[in-house]
């Protein structure tokens, strides 16, 4: 689970299941609807981690981890224009999020959906 749709071709590069607690805009924010739908998910699907972002408020997301009694953590969405990362900024944020992704039980090996 996701702060929003951010991660839609790595999720479908690595055969994961990306769900978002919002849209493609990570300044969205769901209504009280959708953290109860979302709620639900966790806990049907035995989701563990909701994924974050460094540069977007995680205020809904550890909201929704409270709720289900999950655990959030930051990935990269590297996200910056070319001319603000060099080549060894961008596989250090991909080393980064791997490292991320194989702490979380639901995507470590042996347990990717």
């Amino acid at each position: 689970m996701t702060a929003h749709e951010a991660f839609g071709r790595s999720a479908r590069r690595y055969h994961l299941r990306q769900i978002p607690i919002v849209g493609i805009s990570s300044d969205q924010e769901p209504d009280a609807q959708r953290l109860g739908d979302l709620t639900n998910i966790v806990r049907k699907e035995h989701v563990t981690t909701i994924f974050t972002e460094a540069r977007v408020s995680r205020r809904i997301a550890r909201t929704l981890a409270r709720e289900a009694a999950v655990r959030t953590t930051v990935l990269d969405p590297i996200e910056s224009p070319a001319h603000e990362r060099s080549f060894g900024d961008y596989v250090r944020a991909i080393q980064r999020n791997l490292k991320v992704l194989r702490r979380a039980p639901e995507c470590s090996p042996g347990g990717w959906t």
